[in-house]
Formats: C-alpha cells, structure tokens, sequence
C-alpha cells in the first residue's frame, strides 16, 4: 500500500512539474517574441533559438538599448558557446546574479537553467541604459533622478496587499513626479 502511495504521488508530482515547465515555457517565449518583434526577429523552439546565443544578444541590445559585441557567424558549437558567453558577460556587467552558470549550461540545452535561472533573472532585473537600480533602495534610485514604486493586484482596506506572482513588482520612473507620494504615507499595507 507505502509503495503505491508513493508511486502516486511521484507521478502527480512530476506531472506537475512538467505543467509548470511547459506554462514557463511558452510564457518567456511569448514575452521574448513581445520584444524581438520590434526589430522583426521571432523565437520558435525557445531552448534552440537562445541555444546559438545570437537571440540572446538581439534580446539584451533591445532591453538595455546597448550596442552589445557583435555576435560570431559560424553555426559549430564554438560560436554558439561564444554568442551565450557575450549575453551572459552582459549581464553579469549589468550586476544580474548568474552564479555557477555558464555559456555552456544554455548551448548543451539545459533546459532547467534557461527556464528556472536565467530568463527569470532577465525578466525580473531592469537594465536601464546601463545601470542597475535596485528598486529596494530609494535613495540610490532617487540620486540617479528615478524612483521606484511597487506595483500591486490589489491594495485593500484590510491592510493586505496581493503582489503580482508572489512578490512585488517595481518600475522606474525618470523625472516623472507626479505619481509620487512625497507625504511619506504609504497605504499602510505591509509590503511598503
């Protein structure tokens, strides 16, 4: 009975596990092509497109609006490790946390890093014109002639506030005040 338990409970769990690899899947390659559409580039097989690593620096020039090192012709493995390596030496310029990953982990297709490390650490850090706010730190953003402000689902009356995907989200604003409280109230929820 221990045994069947278990079994039934493996393959729920790993059924789970891919539900969620195919939801990530098709949600980053749905917001890559939102912004390589702009410059008529398009991402198919998400894992085989950024395996060459030439998508990968067409993304990155488009976020940051940076001119990144032109990437290698050749299709042999050697480019494609190259090409990953230039984006992933951006982005660690750009102080994104990239422990223990390497241009190989995305050439040899590994699928987990691409999905659980990398594109959520692209999505998640704002690389603005080159430097990095982080929007846990006002005074910093503020020095540079920005703020930061967390967006929330909803703020309500009881003091709770649901913050998108389990966490708050921040955006930057330059030199636009208008929606900032400067009184220093907040709307008494615990997340400010």
């Amino acid at each position: 009975m221990w045994e069947s338990a278990k079994r039934h409970f493996l393959r729920n769990f790993f059924s789970l596990s891919d539900e969620r690899e195919k939801v990530q899947r098709k949600t980053f390659t749905k917001w890559i092509n939102s912004h390589l559409q702009r410059v008529g580039a398009r991402v198919n097989d998400l894992y085989h497109d950024l395996q060459e690593g030439k998508k990968l620096i067409l993304l990155l020039e488009i976020l940051s609006g940076e001119k990144l090192p032109k990437p290698s012709k050749g299709r042999m493995r050697i480019h494609q490790l190259e090409n990953v390596d230039k984006a992933l030496t951006f982005l660690k310029q750009q102080k994104v946390h990239l422990e223990n990953i390497g241009a190989h982990d995305i050439t040899d297709g590994n699928n987990k890093i691409t999905l659980d490390e990398v594109l959520p650490k692209m999505h998640d850090h704002v690389v603005f014109k080159g430097n990095t706010y982080d929007c846990n730190d006002f005074h910093t953003a503020n020095r540079a002639g920005t703020y930061c402000s967390c967006i929330f689902l909803a703020c309500t009356g009881s003091q709770e506030c649901a913050p998108m995907g389990g966490m708050a989200r921040c955006s930057i604003k330059k030199n636009d005040y208008d929606y900032l409280d400067m009184t220093g109230e907040d709307c008494g929820c615990r997340y400010h």
